[in-house]
């Protein structure tokens, strides 16, 4: 029987050289929300990649502007509704670092 369960996926302060999530082996994971916080002054960008296990990254957002501090989160609509293969991987990349916080959220389904 398939199992269903919440998952925080990743709940950090991004930087440049990015911030992962791994899907577990035999578990799909389907993102359900993803948000961005700047802290800056500065309008910042943010870049997520999937990369299907043994394949090579692609870009579901490149570049996407966040607003300065004191703007509404950020919500990343080319992640939600994605599905992260096993052995796949989410990675978020900050234009600067200690700039923008995440949380990327979702669920991971195992079994048959």
């Amino acid at each position: 029987m398939a199992q269903r369960l919440p998952k925080q996926m990743i709940v950090t302060e991004l930087t440049t050289t990015g911030n992962s999530y791994a899907a577990p082996t035999n578990t799909r994971t389907t993102i359900s929300a993803a948000t961005v916080v700047n802290k800056t002054a500065t309008p910042r960008y943010v870049t997520a990649q999937i990369t299907p296990s043994g394949g090579s990254a692609i870009n579901a957002v490149y570049q996407f502007v966040v607003p300065a501090a004191g703007a509404a989160p950020t919500v990343l609509y080319g992640l939600v509704g994605q599905t992260i293969m096993p052995g796949g991987e989410l990675e978020l990349i900050a234009e600067a670092n200690s700039a923008l916080d995440c949380l990327v959220s979702g669920y991971e389904t195992s079994g048959s």
